[in-house]
This record gives structure tokens, sequence and C-alpha cells, in this order.
């Protein structure tokens, strides 16, 4: 014992569950009704499912039926990075496409290289998860907090070269944060394209 007095100390708050390499949240986006929201994942989930490809094959194999066909609103689109990505790293900014197949019918995945993967880890996210459809041309804008689905009528038509200057132009730096035509295009212009 001290021979000096000891004071009574108050217990320390729990630590929050280290994300460690993750960020921890998911973005679900709802196109039929434009509702966006984030959901955790469980550091259980993160080790078990392991990277983009193995976030996107859990939520693919829990949430869509087996009758589902692709371009069915029940159908999920899911863009997902692994616990390497946004680090400083050469080609660590990658990212995962995983869904339901249109030549195919099953599951399928597909990779995108480029700096989309690290943007969406830095605005929080490790993976977005879309369903439903959209009742007109939308993009998605993410600026970290702010997600909205947006009206495109006016990228109508454009390629990805004219539909990421014109997003650039409307939005500033932050235009490379978003995915904005029939393909997953992500900043600077790459495509990923899956059967």
């Amino acid at each position: 014992m001290s021979p000096t007095a000891t004071t009574t100390r108050v217990a320390a708050k729990p630590a929050a569950t280290p994300t460690y390499a993750y960020a921890g949240k998911l973005l679900r986006v709802n196109l039929s009704t434009g509702k966006c929201w984030t959901e955790a994942w469980s550091e259980t989930d993160r080790r078990e499912y392991l990277g983009g490809i193995g976030l996107g094959a859990k939520i693919l194999y829990d949430e869509v039926g087996p009758k589902v066909q692709w371009g069915h609103p029940d159908n999920r689109f899911i863009m997902a990075t692994g616990p390497l990505a946004g680090l400083p790293v050469w080609g660590t900014g990658g990212l995962t496409v995983i869904t339901r197949g249109a030549l195919t019918g099953g599951a399928t995945s597909t990779q995108a290289n480029g700096f989309f993967g690290a943007a969406l880890k830095y605005s929080g996210y490790d993976a977005i998860v879309m369903q439903g459809q959209a009742k007109k041309l939308s993009y998605l804008y993410i600026n970290d907090d702010v997600v909205e689905v947006r009206d495109a009528a006016h990228l109508r038509g454009k390629d990805t070269w004219e539909t990421q200057q014109a997003l650039e132009t409307e939005h500033g730096l932050a235009g490379h944060r978003l995915s904005a035509t029939a393909t997953t295009a992500t900043w600077p212009p790459r495509t990923a394209a899956a059967r």
C-alpha cells in the first residue's frame, strides 16, 4: 500500500469496439424511396467476411432470394472496399462490385481500380448497398455525412468523361465521391462491369 493517501478512481468508460482497418458502417440506399441510412456491421462479421467480396457475398446471400432476377428491385448492387482501402500503399484504393449478374443470373463480382474505394472509406463507409429502382435517372451524392439521391436528367446522354466533368463543375472536388451512369463509374473515370 502506498504511504500517500489515495483517492477513489472513477471507472473509465469502456472503449468503443475498435474497427481497425474498417470504417465499421455500411451505407444503405433505397432508390425506390430515396431513403439513405447507415448500418453498423459487427466486428465478428468484419472478421468472418473479409474484404469487399466477403461482405458483398454475405449481403447478397442473406438479402436476395434465389428467384430474384438482376433487374428486380429486390436485387442488391453492392460497392464494397476491403480493410486495406485508403492506406497509403499502392493499389489499395480499389472497389469490389457485387450483384446478381445479368448474363448468368447468379452472384457475380468485379473489381474497379482508382480512388473510389479510398474515398468511400474516407467518407466513413465500408460499402454502399443499393436496392430498389429509381423512378428517374439519378445519381448518388456523398460528401461525408451528406448523402442524397439526386436527379441526373442533365447528365442523360453524356459519356463517363462528360459526366465526370459536369459533376466536377457542379460539385467541385466532392464530385469524385459519387457514381453516376448505368455502369459503376469512379474517379478518375474507370468502370466496373459484371456479367
